[in-house]
């Protein structure tokens, strides 16, 4: 996948990352870097958005037991995770 970004914001970024002392022979992965870590950071607000106005109508309550029921569930396969490594 190619994306394209305005010439200015890449100029900015560019002379950003050259502010910070990369070389121009890293310039592209580290470009690569910035925008695949700001797509991620993009996504993830989204999702907490979407899980805040999906959850809006909780109390607080009803809230606590939904994340104690997540750690409950993580923990419980984490654990299977450490028996099978284990057994193997």
């Amino acid at each position: 996948m190619t994306i394209e970004l305005n010439k200015e914001t890449e100029q900015n970024l560019e002379d950003y990352l050259m502010q910070q002392g990369l070389e121009s022979d890293a310039l592209s992965d580290a470009m690569n870097t910035v925008v695949q870590e700001a797509i991620e950071d993009y996504l993830f607000r989204q999702m907490m958005r979407n899980a805040q106005e999906r959850n809006k109508n909780l109390n607080v309550a009803e809230t606590e037991e939904l994340i104690e029921d997540v750690i409950r569930e993580d923990r419980h396969k984490q654990r299977q995770l450490k028996q099978e490594q284990a057994s193997n």
